[in-house]
């Protein structure tokens, strides 16, 4: 799929199946950048942002395209669609004061990167204030 096909779906998509009422205080609306965007490990789909003169939501065309590449256009309708309504929903939590998606988000990653660490450092003897941070960091997402 191309960056124009792109924006036009994700346009398409946002005027006809999502509620306008789920769009509220998306004032800066949702664009799509073409580049490709990562945190080093993983591609980044799209992003929710807030800033002082408002919210959007980024789709990043690039990431896409390196994900998807060779994939039907069934597969990147499908792919643009979850993102937008993830972002939809970190936008919509956000709005109600609620971040359980963005908590559990960030529970997943650090146990993503406690993972690799472990595995990369297997036999590795932790200090022991190390260890207690650990657990109070396990604790804390736990009651979330």
């Amino acid at each position: 799929m191309e960056l124009d096909e792109f924006t036009e779906f994700a346009d398409e998509l946002v005027n006809t199946e999502v509620p306008p009422v789920l769009l509220k205080e998306l004032n800066l609306g949702i664009v799509v950048l073409p580049q490709e965007k990562d945190d080093g490990e993983y591609l980044i789909m799209g992003e929710y942002i807030t800033e002082e003169i408002g919210s959007h939501i980024i789709l990043y065309y690039g990431s896409f395209a390196e994900a998807l590449q060779g994939e039907p256009r069934e597969v990147w309708e499908e792919n643009i669609r979850e993102t937008i309504m993830h972002e939809l929903q970190h936008h919509i939590e956000d709005l109600a004061g609620n971040e359980k998606l963005a908590r559990q988000e960030m529970r997943e990653e650090f146990m993503r990167r406690q993972e690799k660490n472990t595995e990369a450092n297997k036999g590795f003897m932790l200090p022991l204030n190390m260890k207690r941070l650990l657990n109070i960091l396990r604790g804390f997402f736990k009651k979330r």
